[in-house]
């Protein structure tokens, strides 16, 4: 009985090690987690052109989804 119960520990800490790993940026914050879970991406599919506001590079993109965060979405690129 004993052997059964460490191994269900072992087993919850690698579930529970394996799921922080995959949303670890940081500090990690159980609610940042289940937000990341709760909230769908709808990416708009067309070529956007976006810049980046520290470099001033522009560069189009094949989705809406592909615009690195913190770049401001443009017309279009010179």
């Amino acid at each position: 009985m004993q052997k059964g119960f460490i191994l269900t520990l072992f087993l919850v800490a690698v579930v529970i090690i394996l799921l922080l790993s995959v949303y670890w940026d940081g500090p990690v914050k159980i609610r940042d987690i289940f937000s990341r879970l709760e909230q769908p991406r709808i990416c708009n599919v067309g070529l956007r052109a976006a810049e980046n506001p520290k470099t001033g590079e522009c560069r189009q993109f094949p989705t809406s989804c592909d615009i690195p965060d913190g770049w401001a979405v443009v017309e279009s690129c010179p």
